[in-house]
């Protein structure tokens, strides 16, 4: 079994931040539903199930190893009620226990096998940033996508570019730059008269 080996993050960076992704533009395929997988890059863990996208919330990845969400497709019309079916995390599903999911919310996901082998799979899938400027540390980083391409064999996003933070190494540049322009202005700020000076001009 592969193993992949974890390493701290680069200097000047943290791991310790939460990701999500978000669908812009969805709403523009009213013929279609659109699904996520939440997996990892460690094959032989479990995964969740396709959820159903069906908000425009950013959706999670969570904490897990490696996180990777792969976004898919289904023409609507193909779907029908029995094929989705509400869960509920932290509840018993026997008759789930050879599909190697994991339950880890509530949501409506894709339970025919048959289905799920006919989902448009999206090219790239979206793994889950190795690390982030300390900065970003303990916050939410969001990554938003959109859909360039959909039809009955291909669906591809474009990330549009995660909310950005100063790089790491100009904080300091900037933040120099910031102070030695506020003391060129006090230097150049008229100054009021101090009181000799008052004193000396009212004797003359």
């Amino acid at each position: 079994m592969h193993i992949l080996a974890d390493v701290p993050p680069p200097l000047g960076e943290t791991r310790n931040f939460n990701y999500c992704v978000k669908l812009m533009n969805r709403s523009q395929y009213p013929n279609h539903l659109f699904f996520v997988k939440i997996g990892s890059q460690n094959q032989n863990l479990e995964t969740t199930p396709y959820w159903l996208i069906n908000s425009d919330r950013c959706i999670p990845l969570g904490n897990g190893y490696r996180p990777v969400a792969t976004i898919a497709a289904l023409p609507k019309a193909s779907v029908k009620p029995a094929d989705l079916r509400l869960f509920q995390p932290q509840q018993n599903y026997p008759e789930l226990r050879n599909r190697n999911w994991q339950i880890d919310r509530q949501g409506t996901a894709l339970v025919n096998a048959k289905l799920e082998k006919q989902l448009i799979i999206s090219q790239p899938s979206i793994p889950k940033p190795f690390s982030t400027v300390i900065l970003q540390e303990g916050k939410l980083l969001e990554e938003r996508f959109q859909i360039t391409l959909l039809n009955s064999k291909q669906l591809q996003l474009k990330s549009l570019g995660a909310p950005s933070a100063p790089p790491y190494g100009l904080i300091l540049p900037v933040l120099g730059l910031g102070i030695l322009g506020a003391v060129f202005w006090q230097r150049r700020k008229p100054h009021p008269p101090s009181n000799s000076q008052s004193n000396s001009q009212s004797n003359s």
